[in-house]
């Protein structure tokens, strides 16, 4: 294994790992959060928001999914 394969497989790992500990911190915001101030969706839609529109949903989940206190 070349120096520059190393390097790109840390980083791969890198980015992936933070990536799954982002949906996994939005997910359980979400579980945490009661039904009546979620906007938009239903539980389920954010649920597939987060994890299957990963760029877009966790800031739209964030900024516009739940309603203020």
């Amino acid at each position: 294994m070349t120096p520059q394969q190393f390097v790109a497989i840390v980083l791969m790992v890198a980015v992936l790992g933070g990536m799954a500990v982002i949906i996994l911190r939005c997910l359980a915001d979400l579980a945490r959060t009661p039904d009546g101030r979620l906007r938009l969706f239903t539980r389920t839609g954010w649920k597939m928001m987060i994890v299957f529109a990963f760029p877009v949903g966790i800031p739209l989940y964030l900024l516009a999914g739940k309603a203020p206190y």
